[in-house]
């Protein structure tokens, strides 16, 4: 990292990734947004991206602005986005970014193969941030901007679509910021899983992050998510982020991060169906049910294809290089 940028990336928002200064960009846009911003060309992995956020630090922004800045959560999910190419279960997928704040996860995600890539937030200062980033990271079409929000007064402009995979990146908000302990919104979780399940395609994948400030939250979005009919996984940090990262002293707040993956549980229950009758060991089968690389007819093909030359494929599964099992072909 630059050492002038890297002195300048303080608290909760620390930039973790090399990245150089880029000289202010002069659209309509930039104007429009009626905030000072600061341009950074961002290595992320073997990905470049031109972030431009506000220049203000985090601690003084409004809370209807802190979206212009980038977060612990962020950091998590730009390396669980790394992890998810190197496995193969981004190309080509279509991607919404809820709550995208500057675009930098949505834009990172089709850098790193996704297809169609939809950044979305509520209207505001954060979707016209949104605007500025998807133009100055490339003019394919493939990045698109949408008016999104959940809960009272919330708005689509996705018109209708479903995606293959969400990404909510620190979107989830305390009640009352004044209160001691902090706690999650109740009725704003809800309405957040209602809107993932309502946005996410059959066979989709939902990661979220979340800066897990407050007491109980993971437990809060569990329950919501399994009441809304997703299944409910927390991945653990150390397989998302590197330890030589964890390991920085100034990653204090990153330590903190959960990271959670949603699926419609309808959608596991019709794999686990499947696998229970290829293998005799059905804890391996409802490991199976965590495919991520492929749809489930994809898999069954593969799944077929094993059993016919190996008849139960658990044994192969555990002892090929070709495995199926929750990390590799999950």
């Amino acid at each position: 990292m630059d050492s002038t940028a890297a002195d300048e990336w303080v608290g909760e928002d620390t930039c973790l990734f090399p990245c150089e200064d880029l000289e202010p960009l002069e659209t309509q846009l930039s104007e429009e947004l009626d905030t000072e911003l600061r341009g950074c060309s961002v290595q992320v992995g073997p990905h470049k991206v031109k972030l431009y956020m506000a220049k203000q630090r985090a601690d003084d922004l409004s809370p209807d602005d802190l979206g212009l800045r980038i977060w612990p959560g962020t950091h998590a999910m730009a390396f669980l986005l790394l992890r998810l190419e190197r496995e193969g279960v981004l190309a080509g997928r279509s991607v919404l970014d809820v709550g995208c704040g500057t675009g930098f996860i949505g834009i990172l995600a089709r850098k790193a193969g996704c297809g169609l890539s939809i950044l979305s937030d509520r209207p505001g200062r954060a979707l016209c941030a949104a605007r500025v980033n998807a133009l100055a990271n490339g003019d394919d079409g493939d990045i698109l901007v949408r008016c999104l929000s959940w809960g009272p007064g919330s708005v689509d402009d996705t018109e209708g679509a479903v995606y293959n995979v969400l990404l909510l990146c620190e979107v989830l908000y305390v009640a009352q910021p004044t209160c001691v302990p902090w706690s999650l919104d109740e009725d704003d979780v809800a309405a957040l899983v209602k809107l993932t399940k309502l946005k996410l395609s059959p066979e989709g994948d939902a990661y979220i992050t979340y800066g897990n400030r407050e007491a109980g939250g993971s437990e809060q979005v569990q329950a919501a998510a399994e009441a809304a009919g997703l299944s409910f996984r927390e991945l653990p940090l150390e397989t998302v982020i590197p330890e030589e990262v964890l390991s920085q002293k100034r990653t204090t707040a990153l330590r903190r991060v959960r990271v959670f993956h949603l699926r419609h549980a309808s959608y596991l229950i019709e794999q686990f169906d499947y696998f229970s009758t290829m293998v005799s060991d059905y804890k391996y089968a409802e490991k199976l049910c965590y495919n991520r690389t492929r749809t489930l007819e994809d898999t069954k093909k593969r799944c077929e294809k094993l059993f016919q030359e190996h008849g139960d494929i658990t044994a192969e599964c555990d002892n090929s290089q070709d495995t199926l099992d929750a990390e590799s072909c999950s």
